[in-house]
C-alpha cells in the first residue's frame, strides 16, 4: 500500500508530535495538581498579586514590569485569580519544552531531544507553577533565548545581535535577574563571531553585533518597562533590590569572602549531588585553547554557552547571598539554586550529546584530576550539605533528597561509581548516569514537591481568616480591615485574601499577647485577629471562631489632621519635626533618642494622636515613650508598619510632643551596614483625631 502524503508527515515528525502529546499531558498534570490550593511563599506571592493586580505598576518594588503587567489579566477571574496565574504559569512552562528539544536535537538526535524534553517537564522546577511568581515565564524566556543563541549563530551579525539582546531585554522584565547574564551573552556573542570559519573581519562583526545586543536590550528593558510603568521602570533594579545592592557596595569586598566561599561551596556540593557527569564533562573540555573551542563545533558552543550564562548566575546568586548574610542570619547558608536552576536542561543535553559519539579519550591526566576533585566534592556533601539551609522555594531538586537518609547516600554511592567509570572512559557511566540517577532525581523530585504542595490542600487558619473577611466585610471596607496577628508570614496569607492594597497589619510578637487599647486602628473599621489574642475591655468580635475573631470598629470622632511623612515636612497640621531624617519610600527614621513634633496650632483638649510606624532593631518590642505636656504614655511597635493610636488629654494650648526611643542604634554597629545614624522608628504617618 502506498503511502499518502498525510502519513508520510505524520512519520517525519512522529517524535515532535508525541513532544506536544507530552505537553497536553504535563499541562493537564500540573493544573490537576495545582488549582485550588491555597498560596505558599510569603511574601513573595502577595508581593507579585498586590502589585500586579491592585497597585499601579510604577509603584511595584521589583521591575517585573512585563510580568506583572501579563498577569494583571487573572483580574479578570474574579476571586479565582490565583488558579488563573497557576494556569497561565503552566503555560509559559509547558511552552518553554519545543525550545528545549530544539537545542537538545541538534546534538543528541530526535528521540534523545524529547527524552531531555520530557526531563525539562517532569523536573522539580515545574512546582512554580502553583506560584503567583514569574519562575516559568522566566524559564520559558530563558528556552527562547538558548534556542536563538545557540541554533541561529550563523544569523547575520546584526540581527543575532539585536534579537538576543531584545530577548535578555524582555527576560529583564520578568525578573531582574535577567540585567547579570548580559555580560555573559555579550561574551558569548563574540565567541559566535570568532568561531565562524576563519573569516577576516570577524573582530567588526563582533564588536557590531554587541554593541546592537546591548542597545537592543536597554531599548528594551528602559522602553517598555516606560510604557508599562512609567518613570520608576528607569531605575535598573528597583527599589527592592537596589536598597540590596546600596548595602553591598558599601561593605568591605573582604568581608562578603568568607560568607561567599560557604555560600559557594554548598552550590556546588548541591550540583555534584545533582550533576556530577555534567559537571565533569564540562570541566574536562574547559577551553584552555583556543582551537579546542572549533574542535568541538556545535557541543563546544554548548559547553561555552553553559559555562557563561549558568556561571554568571550561579556568580551572581553567590554574591548576592553572601551580601545579605550577617551575624545571626541563615542567608549565607541558604541555596537560592532557582536563581539559576532554569539552565539545568542544557546540563543534560551535554549528557546526552556524547552517546552518538565516539569515546573522548583525551586529556586522561586532567579527566582523573577532575574525578578525584568531585569525588571530595561528592564525600564533603555526605558531611556539609545537610548543614545548609535546603528548602523546597528555593531548590526543590536538593531539598528532595536527604543525605542523612539511606535513599541520598545510595545516590551519592552511585554518582562515586559513574565518576569512576567516567574517569575509566566507558560509555557505562553515560548509561548509569542517564537511565538510573536522572530518574532518581525526578522521582525525588516529585515525592518532594507532591509532599510540599499537599499541605496546600487544607486552608491554614490564616487562609480561612482572610477568605471569611473578604466575603463578610463590604468590599469598599476592606481596606479599613486591619489583621492581627503574631506571624508575618501569616499576616501576608491573610492579607492575601482580604484582596486589598491597603488592608494593614498588626504584628504582635507572642501567640497569646493580649492587644492593648492603643493598639486599635484609629481610622480603620474593622480589626481581623487571627489565632488567640484577647480583645481590650468593652470590644466584642461580631464573629469568633477557632482559628480567627472579626471585630467591628466602634466610630470615633472625625479626624483633624493628617501628615504623609513621605512628603516634604510643613503642612496645615504639623509645622515642623526634630529628630527625623530625609525621606524614603517607608517615611522618616529617628535619628537620635527622641522626636519632637511641632505643630502649627495648639491641638485640642482630648485628642487621640495616631502614628503610623514600625520600630528597628533592639527597638522592637521595647517601650517607647509619647510625652505631652506632663503626661507619659508608653506603647511598642513590631518591625512591620502598623498604625497605634493613643488618648491624649492636655489644657488646650499644647503644640508640642516628644517620641523617647527606647535603644537608638546604627545599623552599622549591628550588622553589614555603613548606616551611621541612630535609628528607633521609622514614621509614615501622623494624625490627630477628635476623641469623643
Amino acid at each position: 500500500m502506498t503511502p499518502t502524503p498525510l502519513s508520510t508527515k505524520l512519520r517525519q515528525h512522529a517524535w515532535e508530535l508525541a513532544l506536544f502529546g507530552a505537553m497536553l499531558l504535563t499541562m493537564f498534570y500540573l493544573l490537576q495538581r495545582n488549582l485550588d490550593l491555597s498560596p505558599a511563599l510569603f511574601a513573595d506571592e502577595w508581593y507579585y498579586s498586590k502589585y500586579s493586580r491592585l497597585t499601579p505598576l510604577g509603584e511595584a518594588i521589583v521591575p517585573s514590569y512585563l510580568y506583572l503587567w501579563l498577569f494583571r489579566s487573572t483580574n479578570a477571574c474574579g476571586d479565582q485569580f490565583l488558579d488563573c496565574a497557576r494556569v497561565l504559569n503552566a503555560l509559559f512552562y509547558v511552552a518553554a519544552a519545543p525550545f528545549v528539544y530544539l537545542v537538545a536535537r541538534r546534538l543528541a538526535g530526535r528521540p534523545l531531544a524529547l527524552a531531555i524534553a520530557l526531563t525539562a517537564l517532569l523536573a522539580p522546577l515545574n512546582m512554580y507553577t502553583a506560584f503567583f511568581m514569574p519562575e516559568a515565564m522566566y524559564f520559558f524566556g530563558f528556552a527562547l533565548l538558548s534556542w536563538v543563541a545557540l541554533n541561529h549563530a550563523h544569523w547575520r551579525s546584526t540581527r543575532y545581535g539585536l534579537t538576543t539582546g531584545a530577548l535578555l531585554g524582555v527576560m529583564s522584565l520578568v525578573k531582574v535577574h535577567g540585567l547579570f547574564l548580559l555580560p555573559a551573552l555579550l561574551l558569548f556573542i563574540v565567541f559566535t563571531r570568532w568561531n565562524k570559519a576563519g573569516r577576516a573581519g570577524w573582530i567588526g562583526e563582533a564588536v557590531q553585533a554587541a554593541v546592537l545586543a546591548v542597545l537592543a536590550m536597554v531599548a528594551v528593558r528602559l522602553g517598555l518597562g516606560y510604557v508599562l510603568a512609567g518613570e520608576p521602570a528607569l531605575a535598573l533594579v528597583g527599589n527592592f533590590y537596589g536598597s540590596s545592592a546600596n548595602n553591598a557596595v558599601h561593605r568591605s569586598a573582604l568581608t562578603l569572602l568568607n560568607p561567599a566561599f560557604i555560600n559557594a561551596r554548598g552550590h556546588l556540593m548541591a550540583l555534584a549531588v545533582l550533576y556530577v557527569l555534567p559537571l565533569a564533562m564540562l570541566l574536562h573540555r574547559l577551553p584552555w585553547r583556543p582551537s579546542q573551542l572549533k574542535f568541538d563545533g556545535e557541543l563546544g558552543t554548548l559547553r561555552v554557552y553553559l559555562l557563561l550564562m549558568m556561571g554568571t548566575a550561579f556568580a551572581m546568586t553567590v554574591a548576592y547571598t553572601a551580601s545579605l548574610a550577617g551575624p545571626g542570619s541563615i542567608e549565607g547558608v541558604r541555596l537560592h539554586m532557582r536563581y539559576y536552576s532554569f539552565a539545568f536542561p542544557l546540563l543534560l543535553v551535554l549528557a546526552v550529546a556524547p552517546l552518538r559519539q565516539p569515546v573522548d579519550h583525551t586529556r586522561p591526566r586532567f579527566r582523573w584530576l577532575i574525578g578525584v576533585l568531585l569525588a571530595a566534592v561528592l564525600l564533603l556533601a555526605l558531611v556539609k550539605l545537610p548543614n545548609y539551609t535546603l528548602n523546597m522555594v528555593d531548590g526543590p531538586d536538593i531539598a528532595s533528597i536527604s543525605l542523612l537518609e539511606w535513599p541520598g547516600q545510595v545516590l551519592v554511592a552511585l554518582n562515586l561509581l559513574i565518576l569512576a567509570l567516567w574517569v575509566a572512559r566507558k560509555k557505562l557511566a553515560l548509561h548509569l548516569y542517564l537511565f538510573i540517577a536522572v530518574p532518581i532525581g525526578l522521582a525525588a523530585g516529585a515525592v518532594g514537591s507532591t509532599h510540599y504542595l499537599a499541605q496546600l490542600v487544607n486552608p491554614f487558619p490564616a487562609d480561612k481568616a482572610g477568605q471569611f473577611a473578604h466575603k463578610y466585610v463590604p468590599q469598599a471596607e476592606h481596606k479599613y480591615i486591619t489583621v492581627a496577628g503574631t506571624n508575618v508570614a501569616d499576616l501576608m496569607r491573610t492579607q492575601f485574601h482580604i484582596d486589598d492594597k491597603d488592608a494593614g497589619v498588626l504584628e504582635l510578637p507572642d501567640p497569646r499577647q493580649p492587644i492593648e487599647q492603643y493598639q486599635i486602628p484609629l481610622r480603620n473599621k474593622w480589626l481581623l485577629v487571627v489565632g488567640d489574642h484577647a480583645l481590650p475591655a468593652g470590644i466584642e468580635p461580631v464573629v469568633r471562631t477557632a482559628d480567627f475573631a472579626l471585630v467591628r470598629l466602634p466610630p470615633v470622632g472625625r479626624t483633624i489632621g493628617v501628615t504623609d511623612l513621605v512628603r516634604p515636612i510643613g503642612d496645615a497640621l504639623i509645622e515642623r519635626i526634630d529628630g527625623l531624617s530625609a525621606s524614603e519610600s517607608l517615611g522618616r527614621w529617628s535619628d537620635g533618642k527622641q522626636v519632637v513634633i511641632h505643630f502649627r496650632e495648639n491641638l485640642p483638649k482630648r485628642f487621640n494622636f495616631a502614628v503610623k510606624a514600625q520600630a528597628f532593631g533592639p527597638n522592637v518590642g521595647a517601650p517607647f515613650i509619647l510625652r505631652a505636656g506632663s503626661a507619659e504614655l508608653t506603647f511598642k511597635l513590631s518591625s512591620a508598619p502598623q498604625e497605634i493610636s493613643l488618648p491624649v488629654d492636655s489644657d488646650g494650648t499644647l503644640r508640642m510632643l516628644t517620641i523617647v526611643v527606647p535603644h537608638p542604634v546604627a545599623p552599622k554597629d549591628i550588622g553589614p551596614s555603613t548606616d551611621g545614624r541612630t535609628l528607633g522608628l521609622a514614621i509614615r504617618e501622623i494624625a490627630i483625631g477628635e476623641r469623643q
